[in-house]
């Protein structure tokens, strides 16, 4: 990622893959209120794959890298 959009965008989408996993985590081990844990990690999930989406649109990643993305977060 270029440098003008690594601490922007990048910094975001790595924000949000850590919001993510750590909600992930807390659903995993909490008895009550899961789902709402569960459907607020699906919201950080579609935002990472608009980000990511974002930054092939602006060029700050290639088409290989979005693919190897967007095939990961499937």
């Amino acid at each position: 990622m270029p440098k003008k959009d690594r601490y922007t965008l990048g910094i975001k989408i790595e924000k949000l893959i850590i919001d993510l996993i750590e909600s992930l985590f807390i659903a995993q081990n909490k008895k009550t209120d899961k789902l709402l844990i569960l459907n607020n990690s699906d919201i950080k999930l579609k935002t990472i794959k608009l980000m990511a989406r974002l930054a092939y649109e602006i060029k700050a990643i290639d088409q290989t890298k979005y693919i190897i993305l967007e095939t990961k977060i499937l």
